[in-house]
């Protein structure tokens, strides 16, 4: 199903800080396997929205241009926790800059394969550790793919040494890929693209971005 959120809705939406497809709005959808949201940059507070609906499988975050005045610091606490069969999120890259604490956004994603980051905003610690399944394509596809970690290689903020360093955690399994697979920056976009040269994931986020791999 889909829904196209409209400037009320976003403030009913926000109003618990728990979300309305979450486990704190009450009853869980249990066959939900299927969602669109248009028009979710006009919601302020997303916590929690859709902690343990289980049975959700795709997601589509739509935004367009009616951005909210401000977004909460705990914008993406919780947000798609124990989604355990959750394996696309699909739509406009998230945007990690609307909150500083990303605390168990992912906790329990561990069919997680495609998901998406605007570049340069990802600034705070971020755990993907349940998340085994990040080296794999979309929904359905059979063989391995470095978009979903070359989306967070680019979503990472630059690095500068007054920032400090951010600690990101992945699971075993993501870390050999993280090792093996190697990139180059784009002289364009200064985004860094799949390459069988050039450096490792691993050493771009280590060296250049200031990740401590955990």
């Amino acid at each position: 199903c889909g829904f196209s959120v409209g400037e009320a809705s976003a403030n009913t939406i926000s109003k618990s800080e728990k979300g309305m497809f979450g486990i704190f709005a009450g009853a869980v959808p249990q066959n939900l396997r299927k969602l669109t949201l248009e028009g979710v940059e006009r919601i302020p507070d997303t916590a929690h929205m859709f902690h343990s609906c289980s049975s959700l499988e795709e997601l589509y975050l739509i935004e367009g241009e009616n951005f909210a005045e401000t977004y909460v610091d705990n914008y993406y606490s919780g947000k798609f926790m124990y989604c355990t069969n959750l394996q696309s999120i699909l739509g406009t890259p998230l945007d990690m800059s609307r909150g500083k604490n990303y605390n168990v956004c992912f906790k329990g994603c561990q069919k997680l394969r495609h998901v998406r980051f605007k570049p340069l905003t990802i600034s705070y610690d971020l755990d993907l550790s349940d998340c085994s399944a990040l080296m794999k394509g979309k929904y359905g596809a059979s063989s391995d793919n470095p978009g979903t970690l070359l989306s967070i290689v680019n979503g990472v903020r630059e690095y500068r040494s007054e920032l400090g360093q951010i600690t990101i955690k992945f699971s075993a399994l993501v870390k050999d890929y993280l090792t093996s697979w190697r990139c180059v920056q784009n002289s364009e976009t200064g985004l860094y693209v799949a390459s069988t040269q050039g450096m490792t994931l691993a050493t771009v986020l280590t060296n250049n971005k200031g990740v401590v791999i955990a």
